[in-house]
């Protein structure tokens, strides 16, 4: 009986820590909405360590990645992205 209660704790845990770190993710095609981007990221006060960013090379697609630190920066950086021609935002 007790093990199934602290597994149930542990599953609540987790599905909190999910919740609490979730990464809004947008891929850019080209360096300058990519740098445009980044930029706004930066603007919010967000730097290096919130940050994550990958190039494909053989495609040239930039992918950026934060954790956001509220809602509301969640969804600025969304429709900031967009304007910056991000493509396949997620959050």
């Amino acid at each position: 009986m007790r093990t199934d209660k602290m597994l149930e704790n542990r599953q609540d845990l987790r599905s909190k820590k999910v919740k609490d770190h979730s990464v809004l993710t947008g891929m850019f095609s080209d360096n300058d909405h990519a740098e445009k981007a980044y930029r706004s990221l930066n603007e919010k006060g967000y730097g290096q360590d919130d940050i994550f960013w990958s190039r494909t090379y053989d495609t040239g697609i930039i992918v950026i990645g934060v954790r956001p630190r509220n809602m509301e920066d969640a969804e600025y950086f969304e429709n900031d992205w967009r304007t910056h021609k991000g493509e396949i935002i997620y959050r």
